[in-house]
């Protein structure tokens, strides 16, 4: 999708490596832990979700800057 929005073929990689890289944090932790839910559970997907979170960040600001702001996200 991000090369159809104006993206180039290098951006539409790193996004999908990102997108990879979020799910096999996840994944890995509900591997590890199964249905168990403690505190270490908890730790484990709080700070794979800030990384993954920075991680997306990084990259909508740069879909962003290259593309511009989407008219419903534009102060009127």
């Amino acid at each position: 999708m991000a090369v159809f929005s104006g993206a180039s073929f290098g951006d539409a990689m790193q996004a999908e490596f990102k997108g990879a890289f979020s799910g096999a944090a996840f994944g890995g932790i509900a591997g590890a832990y199964g249905n168990s839910w403690d505190m270490s559970r908890v730790g484990a997907n709080g700070l794979a979700g800030g990384v993954t979170s920075n991680l997306m960040e990084v990259t909508l600001k740069m879909v962003i800057k290259k593309i511009g702001r989407p008219k419903t996200l534009q102060n009127n």
